[in-house]
C-alpha cells in the first residue's frame, strides 16, 4: 500500500500540520518556553520553527523526534494532542 504523504496540501496534510502548530505553541507555553527559545534547544534555524508553528510547511520525522524530546513529550502527544 502507497505510504501517504503529509508534506503537501491535502486536507489530511493541512490538518496534520495545523494540529501539530497547535500544540507545540500549547506545550511550549505550558513550560515557558518562547518559539526563539524552542528552536535554540532543538538546534533549529527560528525560521524554521515560524514555519512550522504557523502551519505553513510540512515536518520530517526527526524533527518532530527532536522537537518532542527538547519539549519533555510523546511524539504521541506533540501531533495528537496527547490524553486530556
Amino acid at each position: 500500500m502507497p505510504r501517504k504523504s503529509l508534506s503537501g496540501n491535502s486536507a489530511e496534510s493541512l490538518r496534520f500540520r495545523g494540529t501539530l502548530a497547535a500544540n507545540l505553541r500549547r506545550i511550549a507555553t505550558s513550560k515557558s518556553l518562547s518559539m526563539p527559545d524552542v528552536a535554540d534547544l532543538a538546534g533549529m534555524k527560528r525560521e524554521r520553527i515560524y514555519s512550522i508553528v504557523s502551519a505553513i510547511a510540512g515536518t520530517q520525522a526527526i524533527e518532530l523526534a527532536v522537537l518532542a524530546k527538547v519539549l519533555e513529550v510523546s511524539m504521541d502527544e506533540l501531533v495528537k494532542g496527547g490524553v486530556e
